[in-house]
């Protein structure tokens, strides 16, 4: 019984002792061949990304852009509002997000349909009744990403994710 300890205990420093001086061995070989300090290894790595996940980036990086517009905006009308809402005949709720001025006007032109027993409005009607807004809110926009480096990166990494899915969308097609 000893014996076989002694023999396992052997094989085990030897085992050791090898595994101790490979590094030394590679140590050894690499300063014989000194390496260049600029020589790097780059690896590039490109992957293909469906479309429903490229849209689901444009859901997300629109959201991040509306976090850092309502943080720099200085105009409550134009503070983009968010929440989420299932939609009619579904129990799995979304994130929806519309600037304040537009749920205004919808909540004004619902109570006057209420109010007089018409029909109510559609988002026609609406985007009709609030272009001179929109049209303020671009401009107050551009000036916003213009003025806040924070704001113009949040734009263009939208704006890439964006393109992004319109190259592959047109890819696709052919």
């Amino acid at each position: 019984m000893k014996k076989k300890m002694e023999k396992k205990l052997n094989v085990l420093i030897i085992l050791v002792l090898l595994s101790a001086s490979a590094p030394c061995f590679s140590k050894a070989d690499s300063e014989q061949a000194p390496e260049k300090e600029n020589d790097i290894e780059t690896i590039e790595v490109t992957t293909k990304l469906k479309l429903h996940q490229l849209k689901y980036a444009i859901k997300q990086r629109s959201y991040e852009f509306f976090d850092v517009f309502n943080k720099y905006n200085d105009v409550p009308e134009f503070e983009v509002i968010c929440h989420y809402r299932a939609p009619k005949g579904s129990k799995i709720k979304r994130k929806e997000c519309e600037s304040r001025y537009i749920k205004a006007k919808r909540t004004q032109l619902i109570d006057i349909a209420v109010t007089t027993g018409g029909r109510l409005p559609d988002e026609g009607l609406v985007d009709i009744q609030t272009r001179v807004m929109r049209i303020e809110s671009q401009m107050h926009l551009r000036s916003l990403i213009i003025d806040n480096p924070e704001l113009q990166e949040s734009y263009s990494s939208l704006k890439d994710a964006m393109d992004r899915y319109e190259k592959h969308k047109d890819a696709s097609k052919e």
